[in-house]
């Protein structure tokens, strides 16, 4: 067991916005407050070390005390990356740059210190319509871990997102953030598109057939089905819970955020990004909703819902400064400090207002009307001092040590909770006190283990389960089955399994194919070449792959043609 210690009413918003528009009268801020600055990647802002000196000099010009740099952009680093987080550094910036190791020792060696958020896009991982051109990106490295509509679609309106429901994808996310905590010394995390991309998403393969087996049918379910709707929730809310928990273990000073859908009905039903619950379960320490709107009744019925579902964290609001004059970014900044919440952040440094931007004089005209004197971040109390702590672990078989899904662990009697694909756990806000922990699985229960404890700990119980062996009954999911080198003779098809499996080939000129070409190893990758092939000939084909239980998957008909001889193919987009 390892044990870490972690140091108005509706009348008075409208008179608000009236005195903020049509007098410009100031509010003003009665304790410390966070004032940030979204720092985003696609543009001049932290580029080079000059440009990091910029943001420092114009933070403390306007007094602005936090900034939220985005460090991961489409799933690329604007860091050094270590194993196993396999994200590719960045090639917007020189390859030896280390753009969040030079803004973190500016902003913490000047005076007054400016905190450092790193800002992560965890989801959403490319927005071309080509691919990404760094071979290691995860685009390119693993096709299956994207997410697809119910018609198969991998292109969203906002670009190509992993799948919360692929535990594979989610840990290529867990390794980022976990490389990103274990080696800066930043002061807060916060992940952006940490959700799906719309109502009709979540239909990966592996997705699909963890849910199928999870509820026992046979059939896709529609994006609209409440029951898969609730699950793809419950994956980006277990993701977090485990994650997060992790994070807090190795830095727990550090402040855990998430940018979220100001809407909290858009973020719940299309988006399956349960915010008001994880503010209620302690999941985050403050919940950054973006506020994105010139209309400011809209920005204030958000306003007033996430100051109602702040739970028992808190709100930073971000303010689409982008979107407003600067004289409507005051109101919007003056309506959030009357409200009261305890901090705004501005979307964004560089582009802080519409129109025409003049960032010189927007910031000097919130600085002058908003914030003239410097005033520190705000104390966190579950932070600075906390009165709870957490108890999380990993429940696994010992009949093989695999980890085991849905498990049931009891906190005592008091609180339940379901393990997540990767077995892991963990209760937040667990008063002082001594607790009885165990779990249950195909009617095991563990053995129960006891642990004290007291406050600002994070406590790791970790259970095992003597689950008898069951038959695997699941067939493989067959992926990305692809033609390539393809000549007048011969062609090669590959595909990727779920888990390690055999591989066939059924191939002809009809659908009633007539050869085979078989690969016997189990394997997960497959790649299986046809010779002997007539030139200027289509030929139909279905891959097969058996796992070593004998369960069988098929593909659909699938077609390619070969070349005259002596000639040159291109297989563009297969």
């Amino acid at each position: 067991m390892k044990t870490i210690n972690r140091i108005a009413a509706k009348t008075t918003v409208l008179f608000a916005l009236v005195v903020s528009l049509l007098l410009g009268t100031k509010t003003t801020a009665s304790a410390d407050e966070f004032r940030g600055l979204w720092v985003d990647a696609f543009g001049s802002g932290f580029l080079t070390t000059n440009e990091v000196t910029q943001l420092v000099a114009d933070c403390h010009n306007y007094n602005f005390n936090a900034v939220v740099v985005e460090v991961r952009r489409r799933g690329d680093a604007f860091y050094i990356p270590h194993a196993p987080n396999q994200d590719p550094k960045t090639t917007v910036t020189a390859s030896s740059f280390d753009a969040l190791a030079e803004i973190i020792k500016q902003c913490h060696q000047s005076s007054p210190r400016i905190e450092v958020h790193a800002w992560t896009v965890a989801n959403l991982i490319w927005s071309g319509t080509t691919a990404p051109t760094q071979a290691g990106h995860v685009y390119n490295t693993h096709p299956e871990y994207l997410n697809k509509t119910s018609g198969g679609a991998t292109l969203f309106s906002e670009g190509y997102f992993l799948d919360a429901g692929h535990p594979d994808a989610m840990q290529w996310n867990y390794n980022m953030a976990k490389d990103l905590v274990s080696h800066y010394d930043i002061d807060g995390f916060q992940w952006d598109y940490i959700r799906y991309p719309q109502q009709d998403s979540g239909y990966n393969a592996v997705a699909i057939a963890r849910y199928k087996a999870e509820f026992g049918v046979s059939t896709t379910p529609s994006f609209t089905s409440t029951q898969f709707s609730t699950w793809r929730r419950r994956q980006v809310t277990d993701f977090l819970r485990w994650v997060n928990a992790d994070l807090l273990e190795i830095k727990p000073s550090l402040v855990i955020s998430a940018s979220v859908f100001a809407s909290r009905t858009d973020a719940l039903n299309s988006r399956f990004q349960d915010w008001g619950a994880w503010n209620q379960e302690g999941l985050l320490d403050v919940f950054f909703p973006m506020n994105y709107s010139s209309d400011n009744s809209v920005f204030t019925t958000r306003l007033n819902d996430a100051f109602s579902n702040k739970g028992i964290r808190t709100s930073y609001m971000g303010v689409g400064a982008y979107l407003n004059t600067k004289e409507n970014t005051l109101a919007q900044l003056n309506l959030v400090r009357s409200k009261p919440l305890p901090g705004t952040v501005f979307y964004s440094y560089r582009t802080p207002n519409s129109g025409t931007i003049n960032q010189d004089a927007t910031l000097q005209y919130i600085k002058d009307n908003f914030q003239p004197t410097w005033v520190a971040t705000p104390t966190l109390p579950w932070v600075a001092n906390p009165t709870n702590a957490i108890v999380k672990g990993t429940v696994v078989n010992l009949n093989g040590g695999a980890a085991i899904y849905n498990a049931n662990v009891s906190l005592t009697s008091t609180r339940k909770q379901f393990t997540e694909p990767h077995g892991k756990y963990a209760f937040y806000e667990v008063p002082v006190g001594t607790y009885s922990v165990s779990a249950v699985s195909g009617g095991v229960t563990s053995a129960p283990v006891s642990v004290a404890v007291t406050a600002g700990g994070i406590f790791n119980v970790n259970l095992s389960i003597n689950v008898p062996a069951s038959p695997d009954t699941t067939a493989p999911v067959i992926t990305s089955v692809t033609t390539s080198s393809v000549s007048s003779n011969s062609a090669t098809i590959t595909w990727i399994t779920s888990e390690a499996a055999d591989g066939l080939v059924d191939y002809g000129t009809s659908a009633n194919y007539g050869s085979t070409a078989l690969n016997g190893v189990a394997v997960t990758t497959h790649s299986v070449t046809l010779s002997n092939l007539n030139q200027l000939t289509s030929y139909n084909y279905r891959v097969t792959s058996k796992d070593p239980s004998g369960n069988t998957a098929t593909s659909a008909n699938l077609q390619f043609t070969t070349p005259p001889a002596n000639s040159d193919i291109i297989i563009d987009n297969p």
